[in-house]
């Protein structure tokens, strides 16, 4: 591994994301993890085109200066596509699901930190579906917990225990990976044109 990929993976940044979190066990990870893919697929559909639509843009603008007609024909079999991937799509839609509320966390390209009321246990694999707001992708990964630390810090009038979870991603597609990486860039530059502006 790369200098440069160390750098890219170790970087972390405090982000309020629509997150869903959910106790992986070993019957559920049995079911998904042969073909991740294809449990990635059904997750987040939708979020994996729209992805893969940005990551193709620049060679669609080569070809629109070009052959404007070609480019004309390729962005209509993109709609057509996103059309029936959405009438397809069986996604749990973070993005318009009130039960899954914007949550503190601490994001990178390895792992997820964040608040919980549950207590986990190291070792145990959760599944997290993540809201990268700032370019619009939701993504799907299995990470084990690696570290708990419970404090008395109340989240309500009842004093209910907190509990801050560390995990690592252990299944996570290439393509989420430098999502996240994306999202963590432009999440920076909008932080620092805040920090500018006051």
């Amino acid at each position: 591994m790369s200098a440069t990929d160390n750098r890219r993976e170790g970087f972390r940044l405090n982000d309020n994301m629509k997150l869903h979190v959910k106790l992986a066990d070993e019957e559920h990870l049995e079911e998904i993890l042969p073909d991740f893919d294809a449990f990635r697929m059904r997750y987040c559909l939708k979020s994996h085109l729209r992805n893969q639509t940005e990551v193709w843009l620049p060679k669609l603008l080569k070809i629109r200066s070009r052959d404007p007609e070609v480019a004309e024909y390729l962005e209509h079999l993109e709609t057509q596509i996103a059309q029936l991937a959405s009438r397809l799509s069986n996604d749990h839609d973070i993005e318009s699901d009130d039960a899954d509320t914007e949550t503190l966390v601490n994001l990178s390209a390895s792992g997820l930190q964040f608040h919980s009321d549950e207590e986990f246990d190291v070792g145990q694999k959760l599944e997290l579906g993540m809201l990268l707001s700032t370019i619009g992708i939701q993504l799907v990964a299995i990470a084990e917990v690696i570290r708990v630390e419970r404090y008395d810090q109340p989240k309500s009038k009842k004093g209910t225990k907190d509990f801050l979870v560390s995990t690592q991603y252990s299944q996570i597609h290439p393509d989420d990976t430098e999502a996240i990486i994306r999202h963590m860039a432009k999440l920076q530059q909008i932080q620092l044109q805040k920090a500018r502006n006051t």
